[in-house]
């Protein structure tokens, strides 16, 4: 089985006190996760909007070592095609969608997703 994480779950090691059932979960499945390229990009942004100082350089060599070992789809037009399909019926049933991808499709390209949630259960698995 592989899974689809989001910008929240694959930082969450990253973290002051970071969730440990989520890192213990991150460290178990590491050669089934794959993410998007739109996280790929929001992890950089994220990193790039820091202050100079050891946070952000220590932030840039994760990020440098993890975007080899994590596969990273592309963003083609099968995606923005449901992508722009859930955002529609999520507005349709009154819940604006932020320009997050944490969002997903429960099944997304044969992959499970696993989405950070602020509901009780920090981590949720479609």
């Amino acid at each position: 089985m592989k899974y689809l994480v989001d910008t929240d779950v694959l930082s969450e090691p990253t973290k002051r006190a970071p969730d440990a059932l989520a890192v213990g979960w991150l460290r178990r499945n590491e050669q089934n996760l794959a993410i998007s390229l739109i996280v790929l990009g929001e992890l950089e942004y994220g990193i790039l909007l820091l202050p100079a100082g050891r946070r952000r350089t220590r932030l840039e060599q994760w990020f440098a070592q993890g975007i080899r070992r994590i596969r990273a789809l592309e963003f083609d037009t099968d995606a923005a095609s449901a992508w722009a399909g859930l955002l529609a019926r999520l507005k349709k049933k009154g819940h604006a969608m932020p320009g997050r991808t944490h969002h997903k499709p429960r099944h997304f390209r044969g992959l499970r997703t696993l989405t950070y949630t602020k509901n009780g259960s920090k981590f949720a698995l479609s």
